[in-house]
């Protein structure tokens, strides 16, 4: 996890300079990347939309119009919520996650991949 932002600019510049790059892009460029690539944010880690559909994209976009304390809130992990909105409204933002919130968050989500799969396979 990381405490603060600014202080790690340039190292994150030179560890992983595409992210970097497409983390500073634009709405209209980050926008056609979600709408055109299916993907849940511009970046090359990105994964694909759990919805690729039409609206499923536009949500995607949508969140991006958010202001970023709602960002924030929306993204942190459980119990943690309230702490990061107030933490990055106040100008020391939180990011990351632990290793132990990784492996949970990981876990739901492939969770949700096997059971969209599941329902895809049934209705076929």
């Amino acid at each position: 996890m990381q405490a603060t932002k600014h202080a790690m600019e340039w190292v994150h510049a030179g560890a992983n300079t595409d992210k970097f790059i497409a983390d500073k892009l634009g709405f209209l460029p980050k926008a056609a990347v979600v709408g055109v690539g299916g993907l849940e944010y511009a970046g090359p880690d990105a994964p694909k939309l759990e919805d690729p559909s039409l609206g499923g994209r536009a949500k995607a976009i949508g969140k991006t119009l958010l202001p970023f304390n709602v960002q924030a809130y929306q993204g942190a992990p459980e119990g943690e919520r309230l702490k990061r909105t107030i933490l990055g409204t106040l100008g020391m933002p939180v990011y990351g996650q632990t290793k132990a919130q990784k492996a949970k968050a990981n876990f739901e989500r492939r969770r949700r991949d096997a059971i969209r799969k599941i329902k895809e396979a049934q209705g076929n």
